[in-house]
């Protein structure tokens, strides 16, 4: 049975290629998949640039690696996507 996807939000994982951000991503994405799969519609990974580590939960943006110059903790992101 699928669920309606349509009314539950999206997280957005927007990563640096150029870098080599991809382990990062698809890793927090397991978790945050783990954590929250039957309450949102789907977790999207968005290759980017300049050093690029932002989470958005339902188009807002909750981290900003742009911002902190720091990798997010998971637990981090799991706090803040729960508030």
């Amino acid at each position: 049975m699928l669920l309606n996807p349509e009314n539950k939000p999206l997280i957005t994982i927007e990563y640096c290629v150029p870098w080599d951000y991809v382990p990062q991503a698809v890793s927090l994405a397991e978790i945050l998949m783990n954590e929250f799969s039957w309450d949102i519609s789907g977790i999207k990974l968005l290759p980017g640039t300049e050093g690029a580590f932002e989470i958005s939960f339902n188009n807002k943006l909750v981290y900003s690696k742009k911002q902190t110059g720091e990798f997010p903790k998971s637990d981090e992101i799991v706090k803040l996507i729960n508030n």
